[in-house]
């Protein structure tokens, strides 16, 4: 992005208010709607005695607490249920993509009626979102957890009008193709999952992507000299597929996992029987391991191991899509883009004290429209550092800042929750 170099100046000033204001405010984004660690709600489970109010609790504690609504206390007092609660907060957060954004957030935390201390909280959070960059973004990434954890039910659900920059399709686009990519985009993803032995699951569901109300300049690159489309499904799309998955999971906190192994296979068959234009398959590799380096305080080195592969009629915005806030830090997302996408990173976590860290990263990867096109001579580096604010001790919850840079400029992101 042009202007991310003059971003960059200036993060460091913004870093410091932004922290303060994570003091007041339980940030909420689509990085925190995933599944929070076993137990991870204050508050006594099924069978065990309720808790007295801790008078020892930090101001930061109390003020969090603001934001929390408790929706089954006679339940809990009465025959010790399992807390069910409801928490609202605003949502402030940056990216390249989109600016600053801000607006609300829902999270609703819960155990399904009858499950025991050995099945963990299940969630479904909301969040919504206005930017600087005119987008909106609604957002719910959902866990469900049965009893004994024996059926897991996620997915996502998403809606937003979201004009982005667009560079050409390819692993070696300039910066002068730069244009304004303006649409709509639907995504409809629920998974149930079968435990099939200790933390491994089995399953499969539905997912459904839309793209419509799609503008583009008169002289764009995605139509040709007759106002045709160049790229499958560039002024719009309706894909529908079955999915398959196969998902592994020993990490002792999903939010920043300090120890365990997250490795998981998704594969997708898309085409016209359940209402889809276009017929292509779609998996997605997933690998990811964390190491704890000392003891006291808990120094962490993770990496991330990542592939996207396509074959069939794929539609434009089905191919894999090089950088954002999460994998390849340092480049806007999409910047390059192509059929085939794989990418690794690895980081280093740091606390200094018992709210603040730093962390260190680093990150390679590359688009291909054919497999045997990936090589070593193509690859983007990446690299950065970041702040770390721990907003929820209990549940190891943190304010990230990160700076990076990429072959072509930085940029900065300031979220929730760690990119991986």
């Amino acid at each position: 992005m042009k202007s991310n170099n003059r971003r960059l100046k200036v993060a460091v000033r913004r870093v410091l208010g932004a922290l303060l204001v994570a003091q007041g405010t339980l940030a909420v984004s689509p990085a925190l709607a995933q599944q929070l660690p076993a137990d991870s709600l204050r508050g006594s489970t099924a069978g065990r005695p309720v808790a007295q109010a801790d008078t020892s609790r930090s101001l930061l504690d109390r003020l969090l607490d603001v934001f929390e609504f408790d929706l089954n206390q006679p339940a809990v007092a009465q025959r010790g249920a399992y807390p069910t609660r409801l928490v609202l907060a605003p949502i402030i957060s940056y990216a390249p993509e989109t600016s600053w954004g801000l607006g609300i957030g829902a999270k609703f935390l819960f155990k399904p009626r009858g499950v025991g201390a050995d099945t963990r909280t299940s969630n479904i959070p909301v969040s919504f979102q206005y930017t600087l960059n005119q987008q909106y973004i609604l957002y719910s990434g959902y866990t469900v957890f049965f009893n004994h954890e024996n059926y897991l039910l996620r997915g996502n659900l998403r809606h937003s009008s979201f004009p982005q920059l667009f560079y050409g399709v390819g692993n070696n686009t300039p910066s002068s193709n730069e244009e304004i990519y303006d649409y709509r985009y639907t995504v409809l993803e629920p998974l149930l999952l079968r435990r099939v032995a200790g933390k491994l699951f089995l399953g499969g569901g539905v997912r459904h992507v839309r793209v419509s109300d799609v503008q583009l300049a008169p002289q764009s690159l995605l139509l040709d000299n007759s106002g045709q489309p160049r790229e499958t499904g560039a002024l719009g799309a309706i894909s529908t597929g079955l999915e398959t998955a196969l998902t592994y999971d020993t990490r002792d906190n999903v939010l920043n996992a300090q120890r365990g192994t997250l490795a998981e296979v998704t594969h997708g068959w898309y085409g016209q029987q359940l209402g889809g234009q276009f017929r292509y398959e779609l998996t997605k590799i997933d690998v990811r391991q964390y190491f704890q380096l000392a003891t006291g305080r808990q120094h962490v080195l993770a990496y991330q191991v990542f592939g996207y592969l396509t074959s069939g009629n794929v539609p434009l915005l089905e191919n894999g899509a090089l950088g954002g806030g999460a994998l390849m830090r340092g480049y806007y997302e999409g910047r390059y883009l192509d059929r085939n996408y794989a990418a690794a990173q690895v980081e280093y976590r740091r606390p200094l004290t018992n709210r603040f860290g730093v962390v260190g990263f680093a990150s390679v990867g590359r688009v291909a429209a054919r497999l045997r096109d990936f090589d070593f001579q193509g690859l983007h580096p990446a690299a950065g550092a970041g702040l770390r604010f721990k907003l929820v001790k209990a549940e190891n919850l943190n304010l990230r800042f990160d700076a990076a840079f990429g072959d072509s400029g930085g940029t900065f992101y300031l979220n929730v929750a760690e990119a991986f």
